[in-house]
Protein backbone atom coordinates (compact mmCIF):
# COMPACT_ATOMS: atom_id res chain seq x y z
CA UNK A 1 0.00 0.00 0.00
CA UNK A 2 2.93 2.44 0.80
CA UNK A 3 4.25 1.56 -2.75
CA UNK A 4 0.75 2.94 -4.53
CA UNK A 5 0.75 5.55 -2.38
CA UNK A 6 4.56 6.86 -2.92
CA UNK A 7 3.84 6.26 -7.01
CA UNK A 8 -0.26 8.17 -6.70
CA UNK A 9 1.81 11.03 -5.31
CA UNK A 10 4.77 11.41 -7.41
CA UNK A 11 2.59 10.80 -10.73
CA UNK A 12 0.80 13.65 -9.60
CA UNK A 13 3.22 15.70 -9.29
CA UNK A 14 4.57 15.31 -12.12
CA UNK A 15 1.31 15.22 -14.30
CA UNK A 16 0.04 18.14 -12.92
CA UNK A 17 3.09 20.23 -14.45
CA UNK A 18 2.75 18.88 -17.92
CA UNK A 19 -0.87 19.74 -17.90
CA UNK A 20 -2.64 22.02 -20.93
CA UNK A 21 -3.72 25.05 -19.41
CA UNK A 22 -7.31 25.87 -18.95
CA UNK A 23 -8.83 28.52 -21.53
CA UNK A 24 -9.93 30.10 -17.83
CA UNK A 25 -6.80 30.88 -16.59
CA UNK A 26 -5.36 31.25 -19.81
CA UNK A 27 -7.82 33.95 -20.53
CA UNK A 28 -7.45 35.56 -17.30
CA UNK A 29 -3.81 35.95 -16.94
CA UNK A 30 -1.74 34.58 -19.64
CA UNK A 31 1.31 36.05 -18.42
CA UNK A 32 1.12 33.09 -15.19
CA UNK A 33 0.76 29.72 -17.84
CA UNK A 34 4.65 29.10 -18.78
CA UNK A 35 5.88 28.82 -22.09
CA UNK A 36 5.52 24.25 -22.09
CA UNK A 37 2.17 24.80 -20.52
CA UNK A 38 1.24 27.21 -23.59
CA UNK A 39 2.63 25.33 -26.17
CA UNK A 40 1.02 21.90 -24.98
CA UNK A 41 -2.53 24.08 -24.48
CA UNK A 42 -1.81 25.24 -28.58
CA UNK A 43 -1.45 21.70 -29.92
CA UNK A 44 -4.80 20.25 -28.08
CA UNK A 45 -6.76 23.30 -28.87
CA UNK A 46 -5.57 23.31 -32.51
CA UNK A 47 -6.39 19.34 -32.75
CA UNK A 48 -9.73 19.71 -30.26
CA UNK A 49 -11.03 22.16 -33.58
CA UNK A 50 -11.36 24.85 -31.14
CA UNK A 51 -9.62 27.53 -33.70
CA UNK A 52 -10.14 30.91 -31.59
CA UNK A 53 -8.59 29.76 -28.50
CA UNK A 54 -5.68 27.86 -30.23
CA UNK A 55 -5.40 31.25 -32.46
CA UNK A 56 -5.49 33.14 -28.99
CA UNK A 57 -2.66 31.30 -27.74
CA UNK A 58 -0.75 31.19 -30.85
CA UNK A 59 -0.99 34.98 -30.47
CA UNK A 60 0.19 34.75 -27.36
CA UNK A 61 3.01 32.53 -28.32
CA UNK A 62 4.37 34.67 -31.03
CA UNK A 63 4.51 37.35 -28.48
CA UNK A 64 7.32 35.35 -26.39
CA UNK A 65 8.97 34.24 -29.50
CA UNK A 66 7.87 30.83 -29.43
CA UNK A 67 7.87 29.47 -32.63
CA UNK A 68 5.77 26.11 -33.68
CA UNK A 69 9.29 24.05 -33.87
CA UNK A 70 10.58 25.41 -30.43
CA UNK A 71 6.69 24.81 -28.69
CA UNK A 72 6.98 21.17 -30.19
CA UNK A 73 10.01 20.40 -28.79
CA UNK A 74 9.40 21.82 -25.27
CA UNK A 75 6.55 19.41 -25.33
CA UNK A 76 8.08 16.25 -26.40
CA UNK A 77 10.93 17.11 -23.82
CA UNK A 78 8.48 17.28 -20.82
CA UNK A 79 6.37 14.23 -22.14
CA UNK A 80 10.12 12.63 -21.90
CA UNK A 81 10.46 14.39 -18.41
CA UNK A 82 6.87 12.56 -17.29
CA UNK A 83 8.06 8.89 -19.01
CA UNK A 84 11.43 9.18 -16.89
CA UNK A 85 9.64 10.44 -14.13
CA UNK A 86 6.65 7.67 -13.88
CA UNK A 87 10.21 5.10 -14.56
CA UNK A 88 11.78 6.32 -11.55
CA UNK A 89 9.06 6.74 -9.34
CA UNK A 90 7.95 2.98 -10.15
CA UNK A 91 11.73 1.83 -9.84
CA UNK A 92 12.15 3.66 -6.35
CA UNK A 93 8.14 1.95 -5.46
CA UNK A 94 9.91 -1.50 -6.12
CA UNK A 95 13.05 -1.06 -4.26
CA UNK A 96 10.40 0.12 -0.73
CA UNK A 97 8.13 -2.84 -1.70
CA UNK A 98 11.28 -5.16 -1.85
CA UNK A 99 13.24 -4.01 1.26
CA UNK A 100 11.06 -7.22 3.17
CA UNK A 101 12.12 -9.45 0.33
CA UNK A 102 9.24 -9.11 -2.09
CA UNK A 103 7.50 -11.99 -0.56
CA UNK A 104 4.24 -12.66 -2.25
CA UNK A 105 1.01 -10.88 -1.82
CA UNK A 106 -2.33 -12.54 -0.48
CA UNK A 107 -1.60 -15.08 2.43
CA UNK A 108 0.93 -13.94 5.02
CA UNK A 109 1.84 -16.99 7.16
CA UNK A 110 1.24 -15.89 11.31
CA UNK A 111 4.36 -14.70 12.80
CA UNK A 112 3.32 -16.93 15.79
CA UNK A 113 4.00 -20.83 14.91
CA UNK A 114 2.16 -22.83 16.88
CA UNK A 115 2.13 -26.89 16.58
CA UNK A 116 -1.26 -26.50 17.27
CA UNK A 117 -2.05 -24.24 14.65
CA UNK A 118 -2.28 -25.52 11.03
CA UNK A 119 -3.38 -23.84 7.73
CA UNK A 120 -4.48 -26.13 4.88
CA UNK A 121 -5.51 -25.84 1.04
CA UNK A 122 -9.55 -25.75 1.06
CA UNK A 123 -11.03 -28.63 -0.56
CA UNK A 124 -7.02 -30.64 -0.15
CA UNK A 125 -6.79 -33.35 1.71
CA UNK A 126 -5.43 -31.67 5.15
CA UNK A 127 -6.98 -31.76 7.97
CA UNK A 128 -6.85 -27.85 9.21
CA UNK A 129 -8.05 -26.70 11.77
CA UNK A 130 -7.67 -23.59 9.42
CA UNK A 131 -8.14 -23.53 5.11
CA UNK A 132 -7.11 -20.99 2.93
CA UNK A 133 -8.38 -20.54 -0.55
CA UNK A 134 -6.10 -20.77 -3.62
CA UNK A 135 -4.55 -20.46 -5.83
CA UNK A 136 -2.34 -17.28 -4.21
CA UNK A 137 1.22 -15.76 -4.67
CA UNK A 138 3.04 -16.99 -1.64
CA UNK A 139 7.24 -16.70 -0.24
CA UNK A 140 8.34 -19.79 -1.06
CA UNK A 141 10.95 -19.39 1.75
CA UNK A 142 8.07 -18.67 3.76
CA UNK A 143 5.93 -21.20 3.59
CA UNK A 144 5.60 -23.09 7.23
CA UNK A 145 2.25 -25.24 6.29
CA UNK A 146 3.78 -26.22 2.75
CA UNK A 147 0.76 -24.65 1.05
CA UNK A 148 2.81 -24.73 -1.95
CA UNK A 149 3.99 -28.39 -2.51
CA UNK A 150 5.81 -27.75 -6.00
CA UNK A 151 7.61 -24.36 -4.56
CA UNK A 152 7.20 -22.06 -7.88
CA UNK A 153 5.69 -19.46 -5.56
CA UNK A 154 2.21 -20.01 -6.05
CA UNK A 155 0.27 -21.68 -3.34
CA UNK A 156 -2.92 -23.85 -3.02
CA UNK A 157 -3.04 -25.02 -7.56
CA UNK A 158 -4.83 -27.53 -8.42
CA UNK A 159 -2.65 -30.40 -8.04
CA UNK A 160 -1.19 -29.12 -4.50
CA UNK A 161 -4.51 -29.92 -2.49
CA UNK A 162 -6.25 -26.74 -3.61
CA UNK A 163 -9.36 -26.00 -5.97
CA UNK A 164 -7.19 -24.48 -7.95
CA UNK A 165 -9.87 -21.79 -8.90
Amino acid sequence: MKFQSIVAVISACALVSGCAASSKSFYADASKVKDTQLCRTFFEANQAGNQQFAFDLATEAQKRGLTAEVCRKKVETENGVLVATALVATAVGVGIACQNGCGGGGYTAPSYRSATVDYDCAGGGGDGPYFVNGPFYINAYDDPYNLDADNDGIACELGEGGWGT
